[in-house]
């Protein structure tokens, strides 16, 4: 009890420093940074040389998680990403008509998926959320779901305080875990559904009871309405499962990894994946038109005319890249550049001990999210390296907690200590990643602040002629309860009124054009149509010095310009 009101003291400390570092420096980093790694490394030292309990590195781990969310969240002016705002538009709609007709016509592509905008609204409906705050559901239940999911699995195979500790702490804190949370997109419903059903498949492929079946049915049901890749996951992962299980290589290395043997325990997995390969093709060819759309437009043409990585956008003339290097890349992607490669060696390690069919679960659904991200990685857009590997964070920790007891269970110093500073580089890894908020140095911002929103806000209003700004701040919408605001995501879908800015920033070829009204933030590097950018010119000293335009809005970070010479006529 003592470790654990220890653990809870320096966690509420340092959320505390976090919030009173951002409001007064007005900056997530370091502050969002510096929580994540203190209350881990509290919540790890506990479970390591302390005597913090299962229950209460797991309810601690909870609290981090849902704290860390929330916090990134609710302290923009704006939502976080580009496509969150649409989502909420949607959502939005969905209560102001009580139909999914709408949110249908702008999602044609997805058929009837729609059950990330269903959970919302209803959360939203009965909690009385509104704007902006329509998708607080999402960063909740993710802060809540993704411990208590590694938890589980993890109490599975072991009822060791520290593996139980180790795997709910970076389940909480991994960051694209952490970046899904606080950027709400319709993939999340998907995971959160997606972590009971392997909960349920780990019991059912472990115990003969009926009841687990009739869960996982309805799990899975809803699972083939929440998003397209869903499905895919779940049958991919029960296939890994059946190879791991059989691929016999016991003899070359002199060892008899644990089995579960039986004909009901071998019988369920291969009706349970047959089962899941026919809801996916119903799902894929009957839900959705995603067979259509995607396999036999985009796939085929790509295996007939062969792999390759796509090219980048042309040489801009008037800006650099932001971040660029190793150094950027490392930022960036570090995260999970270091958590594969450890939970392939720990994977690695429980695949030659224990072969048993919840154990092989584990492994295949680890297996099926490294395999896509790196068909990914080498150019094969199947889908975003880090929505994939958003399925496996609960089943990477869940990973690392287990290979982690199996370790210190050898009671050996050198080893102990070796696996303390894996676990220092996994979770510093996690923390120091540029992902984990959305503001980082040299890296453009996530969302608008208060100045940037007013700035907006008020040029449309005022605005009779459209309002050209940069890519960004042009898809970014401020109101959300505008009816003629979009629900499509995606580039080219910009807030009503606004003008994107892309090629004329890149190459400062801007004062050549002839815009009525033009809104400049001074956002240093900033995310626009081919990448995050730095500008090598200073478009707003430019228009401030032309004689063609005036400077009619100016509240320090954006300033705004109107064409004199088309005032005039």
């Amino acid at each position: 009890m003592r470790t654990a009101k220890l653990c809870a003291t320096v966690c509420t400390f340092s959320f505390a420093a976090m919030v009173l570092g951002a409001h007064e420096t007005r900056q997530l980093f370091p502050w969002v940074h510096g929580f994540a790694f203190i209350s881990a490394m509290a919540l790890v030292v506990g479970a390591f040389f302390g005597r913090l309990s299962a229950v209460s590195s797991t309810v601690l781990a909870t609290g981090i998680g849902v704290a860390l969310r929330i916090f990134i969240f609710e302290w923009p002016a704006s939502m976080i990403g580009m496509d969150p705002d649409k989502y909420a538009v949607g959502v939005i709609r969905i209560i102001q008509t009580g139909s999914l007709v709408e949110l249908k016509q702008a999602f044609s592509a997805h058929g009837i998926l729609s059950a990330f905008h269903l959970l919302n609204s209803q959360v939203a409906l009965v909690s009385g959320f509104d704007g902006r705050n329509v998708l607080v559901a999402i960063p909740i239940l993710i802060g809540i779901v993704f411990p208590l999911t590694a938890v589980a699995l993890t109490s599975h195979h072991t009822r060791s305080p520290i593996a139980i500790g180790l795997s709910g702490t970076i389940a909480a804190i991994a960051t694209i875990g952490v970046l899904f949370g606080y950027w709400p997109i319709v993939q999340t419903i998907a995971v959160l559904l997606w972590c009971p059903v392997i909960i349920g498949l780990s019991r059912f492929f472990s115990a003969d009871d009926g009841r687990d079946f009739v869960m996982i049915s309805v799990l899975v049901l809803a699972t083939a309405f929440a998003h397209k890749l869903s499905m895919f996951i779940l049958t991919g992962a029960i296939g890994a499962a059946l190879t791991i299980r059989y691929v016999r290589i016991d003899a070359l290395l002199g060892h008899q990894p644990i089995m579960d043997d039986g004909e009901i325990q071998t019988r369920r997995p291969w009706i349970v994946w047959l089962l899941l390969v026919l809801g996916l093709g119903i799902q894929w060819m009957i839900l959705t038109i995603f067979v259509r759309t995607v396999i036999i437009a985009k796939a085929i043409p790509l295996l007939t005319g062969g792999f390759e990585i796509a090219p980048s956008g042309g040489e801009a003339l008037a800006a650099v890249p932001a971040n660029p290097g190793i150094v950027g890349i490392l930022e960036r992607r570090g995260d999970f550049l270091v958590l594969l490669p450890i939970t392939a060696i720990a994977s690695f390690v429980l695949w030659i001990q224990e072969r048993t069919w919840s154990m092989c679960l584990l492994l295949g659904a680890t297996l099926i999210s490294a395999l896509i991200v790196g068909i990914s990685v080498v150019g094969v857009g199947i889908a975003s390296p880090q929505r994939a590997i958003l399925f496996g964070i609960p089943i990477f920790a869940a990973v690392l907690g287990i290979a982690a007891k199996r370790i210190v269970d050898l009671q050996s110093t050198p080893q102990l200590l070796a696996i303390c500073l894996v676990v220092l580089i996994v979770v510093g890894a996690q923390a120091g990643s540029a992902m984990l908020a959305p503001n980082y140095p040299d890296e453009p911002r996530k969302y608008l602040t208060s100045e940037e929103v007013t700035a907006k806000t008020f040029t449309l209003d005022h605005s009779p002629e459209p309002v050209a700004m940069d890519f960004y701040y042009a898809d970014e919408q401020v109101d959300l309860d505008d009816p003629s605001a979009t629900q499509k995501t995606g580039r080219g879908h910009k807030t009503p009124g606004a003008i994107e800015l892309n090629t004329e920033l890149l190459n400062a070829t801007l004062i050549n054009k002839s815009y009525s009204n033009i809104l400049l933030r001074d956002a240093g590097n900033m995310i626009l149509g081919g990448g995050r950018y730095r500008l090598t010119w200073d478009p707003i000293r430019v228009f401030s010095n032309h004689d063609r335009y005036n400077r009619v809005f100016d509240n320090g970070p954006v300033v705004g310009f109107d064409n004199n010479t088309e005032s005039s006529t």
